[in-house]
């Protein structure tokens, strides 16, 4: 009998409802606030909709539960209920696990562990515990997954690259990594190699916001615009309340000139994460520098550009930078100077220095900096474009990065900003992708 069949009466003799917190007035319905968060544990966990069984839920899965009827807890993820003897808390499921691993250590109740671990973004023991499963014998997509992500989480790409790609080379339709290793190769900046599998993952999932959101940011940083907004919209067809989709979309439309398109997403995805620091800097930027009279707003733009200053206590340069134009533009030039001047510091030797030096000549000339659109490679098929040539990519492993942002597809992370030499204002990292790596079940 394998370790994945000997694990389950081993966990229903341990009885996690044990777990679990006794609710006054059972057999009633009760809104669970704030809402519990629960480890399935169990092969193919029936999901139930009255006497109806609707689904099964995986071993390993990670669900949020918001009503709870005596034994039942109701899941909005899977959209149905599920019992207790099927879940554990995650508040519990370490020590829980610890004590099931210490009577009889099987790779399930390890790969259990290292999910609840990877929840609670403790990366190292949670690596150690798909370590243990591996050396037990377990060798499934889902432990290589989980490992690599653990391995990024770590500051160890290479080691997370070999994970993804023996998946892939013996998977290539295995989704969930196809899309951790494009955005991956998206955080190094092997933008080509990222495209290509990005492109593989919205073929493989076409209903995937994640990948279309992963795929406009890759087309972005090759600033291919258009497409990039073509495929941000895809995303948002798929979920209209993602943020950083918005966000993204609307940088591509100010990059092609397109003011008041840009000024509508910038708005749109404030209104769903308003402290959002990268996208009100955004914003700020785009209401000092826009060459639409309509558009340029100087005293929101200042408003914006202080509060994000003062909420970073001016460590952030490209922060100041905004804050320079916003006060240029309001014709204030002695605080541009200031501004700039600190933001000069902050940058240091990087190139975003130099475009900045550039502006503090127009504030000393009482000149306001208003951003020309960028110019727009011709559009390429990613199977026409150039391989990367940077190592790392692809390559055979013995045969192998949230969105985002790593484990919770957060991948790619905010939308800080760079100034080019030309003073085109460019995006200093892949952008905003508020997708998350989240862990893989653990094996059958």
């Amino acid at each position: 009998m394998s370790a994945a069949r000997l694990l389950i009466p081993i966990l229903l003799n341990f009885s996690w409802l044990s777990g679990w917190p006794s609710l006054l007035g059972a057999g009633e319905l009760i809104i669970l606030d704030p809402p519990q968060v629960a480890l399935v544990t169990t092969d193919q966990a029936p999901v139930m909709a009255g006497d109806e069984l609707i689904a099964r839920a995986a071993r390993g899965d990670t669900v949020t539960l918001i009503r709870a009827n005596d034994n039942w807890r109701y899941s909005p993820q899977l959209k149905g209920w599920v019992h207790l003897r099927d879940l554990l808390p995650l508040d519990r499921a370490v020590p829980v696990l610890s004590e099931q691993i210490a009577r009889e250590p099987t790779a399930v109740a390890y790969q259990l562990r290292g999910i609840a671990r990877m929840n609670l973004q403790e990366w190292g023991p949670a690596a150690q515990d798909f370590e243990q499963a591996y050396d037990l014998g377990e060798s499934a997509p889902n432990l290589h997954h989980n490992l690599a992500v653990c391995y990024e989480r770590l500051g160890k790409p290479e080691a997370a690259l070999e994970e993804y790609d023996s998946i892939l080379n013996a998977f290539p339709d295995e989704f969930p990594s196809r899309m951790g290793r494009g955005n991956l190769l998206l955080r190094q900046g092997q933008v080509q190699a990222a495209l290509r599998d990005l492109s593989e993952a919205v073929a493989l999932n076409p209903q995937s916001a994640d990948a279309y959101n992963s795929m406009g940011i890759a087309l972005r940083s090759l600033h291919r615009y258009p497409e990039a907004i073509d495929a941000y919209s895809e995303a948002l067809k798929r979920d209209a309340r993602r943020a950083d989709a918005l966000g993204n979309r609307g940088y591509c439309q100010k990059q092609l000139g397109n003011s008041h398109d840009a000024l509508n997403d910038f708005e749109a995805a404030l209104e769903l994460s308003p402290r959002s620091l990268s996208l009100r800097n955004d914003l700020a930027w785009l209401l000092a520098t826009s060459p639409v009279d309509s558009v340029r707003n100087s005293n929101r733009a200042v408003a914006l550009a202080e509060a994000i200053c003062a909420e970073t206590e001016n460590q952030n340069g490209d922060f100041l930078d905004t804050l320079a134009a916003a006060y240029a533009s309001a014709g204030r030039f002695s605080a541009a100077e200031e501004a700039v001047k600190l933001a000069i510091q902050k940058f240091g030797t990087s190139r975003e220095a130099n475009a900045a030096r550039e502006r503090l000549q127009s504030y000393q000339n009482k000149t306001a900096f208003i951003e020309k659109p960028a110019a727009v490679p011709p559009a390429a098929s990613p199977a026409d474009a150039p391989a990367d040539t940077s190592a790392g990519v692809a390559s055979p492993a013995g045969a192998a990065p949230e969105m985002p942002d790593p484990a919770t597809s957060d991948i790619p992370k905010t939308s800080g900003t760079e100034k080019s030499a030309d003073s085109e204002k460019t995006q200093a990292d892949p952008g905003q992708n508020s997708s998350t790596e989240k862990p893989a079940g653990a094996s059958e």
